[in-house]
């Protein structure tokens, strides 16, 4: 969880590559990317997770969660549900908790502004990127080399060597690159 532009599509979406690089045998059905954003209203979440699955309804008439659920029983997965904080209310909440009672072998990371409050979640806060503290500034001790060492301040300079190839990190610019990651709070975007 976190705010938005912190980064936790793209860190879930890492995280993903990561667990399925390292341990393929966790999750042998795969691991599958479902955006939520779009989404207006939970009623929605069961078609959306079922296309990111390329699952089929087998029954139009028949209750779709339903078959969502018995189709996920038996699997060995990893969703990824990502921006899901305008679907916590009624069904948006039920669901997730209903595919982790059910399908114990399927696991959620779902990236959302709030938790969404449920038995067995495991919260991952994530925060703006590191950005030098004020003191260096304030002791003259900031430096270009010094600089390029925090996070937030390293992603500025490689954001800005896409539209400015020749762009370096100076002792003339530094104050100004530190203080616009400053004014983002190391936020990313």
């Amino acid at each position: 969880s976190g705010p938005g532009g912190s980064g936790k599509t793209r860190l879930a979406i890492q995280a993903a590559a990561s667990l399925m690089e390292r341990s393929p045998d966790r999750f042998p059905d795969g691991a599958f990317f479902v955006p939520l954003a779009p989404l207006e209203s939970a009623s929605s979440l069961v078609p959306v997770i079922a296309e990111a699955l390329d699952f089929s309804f087998y029954k139009e008439n028949y209750n779709h969660r339903r078959q969502l659920i018995d189709f996920l029983r038996p699997r060995r997965m990893l969703l990824v549900l990502d921006n899901y904080e305008h679907l916590l209310e009624g069904d948006g909440i039920d669901l997730p908790v209903e595919i982790m009672k059910s399908a114990p072998g399927v696991s959620l990371l779902v990236t959302s502004r709030t938790r969404l409050n449920v038995q067995g979640e495991q919260l991952f806060p994530v925060a703006g990127m590191q950005t030098p503290p004020v003191e260096l500034e304030e002791w003259g001790l900031l430096s270009s080399e010094l600089a390029e060492a925090y996070s937030a301040v390293s992603l500025f300079v490689q954001s800005a060597r896409r539209t400015r190839p020749d762009f370096r990190l100076t002792d003339e610019n530094i104050l100004q690159v530190v203080q616009i990651c400053r004014l983002v709070q190391g936020m990313p975007l």
